[in-house]
């Protein structure tokens, strides 16, 4: 009964849809995260202590940032919120690639403001395409995500190439056109989304809301261009931000009852846990590529790598274990015997850190003269 219930029931085709169209995004994204702190410290001239310091700004506002961007989702439309949001990553780019610091700061926060638009709306979308109850929405993000990480692949691995060929600009040029590839593909297949849950008034695409929305977007760019400019008080806001959200929480936790109480403890919990998995994250793009310009042998039969390749190596296996979880979760889940969203969680905290850890060792009882760790 359970296998014909399987064969029936499939992944909307949205699925595919919303997984090319981010995929477009991760394109431009991965560019973004594999080259940005060498090209600080190489093109732009920075010292290292300086591109360090931008880099990591620009890193906590990209995943800060979608917190409003879910706000304005909700205030104006998913659709609307993603079209903005893929627009104003091209104009970014855009930016980002015409010579001169200026151009650099201004694209970045335009950049920035796309990101915490069309992230949160496209991977909101995708939770929504699903009924609540449906044992093919935990296997549909990984299809998701082992997707848009195809995007990433193919610009981590290709873009520091390019930048040898073309250089930096025609680099952050190029790449930064495939917001506009997702943009198409969302326009002319976005009428067909199924948005399950959500009241027609929020779906509907009205002129009025798409320029308030456009409007929420160019008021983003002001701040966060000030943010850039000036680094510690970037540092110090987002400090402060975690303080009051944290004391926020448990301000509302005395006024609830014990069960309340429970679950906002476990969620503060998983809050902490997910923090410090994006501590170790954020090294790939940071730490790691730097390492690797300065301390690790990039000849591999023959071929001299860019150091800016290392961040390709999460994408690879990504991919590789994502098909085998696909899998796994739409059995388990047929079955109702998934693990809890927690467990999950906690296992792939579990398997990060021990990778890190074993990396530590490695690099620890390997000492390279040429950098000083």
């Amino acid at each position: 009964m359970v296998d014909s219930v399987v064969k029936k029931e499939s992944h909307p085709v949205s699925l595919w849809m919303l997984s090319f169209v981010y995929m477009g995004f991760t394109v431009s994204f991965g560019t973004f995260l594999s080259v940005l702190l060498i090209f600080l410290n190489k093109n732009i001239g920075m010292g290292e202590n300086d591109a360090f310091q931008l880099f990591s700004s620009v890193m906590s506002l990209a995943f800060v940032m979608p917190l409003i961007g879910g706000y304005l989702c909700d205030k104006f439309g998913f659709r609307n919120i993603t079209v903005v949001g893929l627009i104003f990553t091209f104009l970014g780019f855009m930016l980002i690639s015409v010579p001169g610091k200026s151009y650099l700061y201004l694209g970045l926060a335009v950049f920035l403001s796309g990101n915490a638009l069309c992230t949160p709306a496209i991977w909101s979308q995708v939770g929504l395409i699903y009924k609540k109850n449906s044992f093919l929405r935990e296997s549909g993000s990984t299809i998701f995500y082992m997707l848009l990480n195809f995007g990433f692949l193919f610009s981590t691995l290709s873009a520091p190439f390019m930048v040898r060929v073309i250089g930096y600009h025609w680099v952050f040029f190029m790449y930064g056109l495939t917001p506009l590839l997702s943009l198409a593909i969302y326009l002319f297949y976005s009428r067909k989304l199924d948005l399950v849950g959500l009241s027609s008034n929020v779906k509907e695409v009205t002129l009025k809301r798409m320029i308030f929305s456009l409007i929420s977007a160019a008021l983003l760019v002001v701040p966060v261009f000030f943010l850039l400019s000036n680094i510690f008080i970037n540092n110090v806001l987002l400090i402060v931000c975690v303080i009051v959200a944290f004391s926020y929480v448990v301000v509302l936790m005395k006024r609830q009852e014990k069960v309340a109480v429970n679950k906002m403890v476990a969620f503060m919990a998983l809050c902490l846990l997910g923090l410090s998995y994006l501590v170790i994250y954020n090294t790939e793009f940071s730490i790691l590529p730097e390492y690797a310009l300065h301390a690790l042998d990039r000849v591999v039969l023959g071929v001299n790598f860019p150091a800016s390749v290392v961040p390709s190596f999460d994408s690879i296996f990504c991919i590789i274990f994502g098909v085998g979880l696909i899998r796994l979760w739409a059995f388990l889940g047929a079955r109702g015997k998934s693990p809890k969203l927690s467990t999950k969680f906690a296992i792939g905290l579990l398997f990060s850190a021990l990778g890190y850890l074993l990396l530590a060792l490695i690099l620890f009882f390997y000492k390279s003269e040429a950098m000083s760790l």
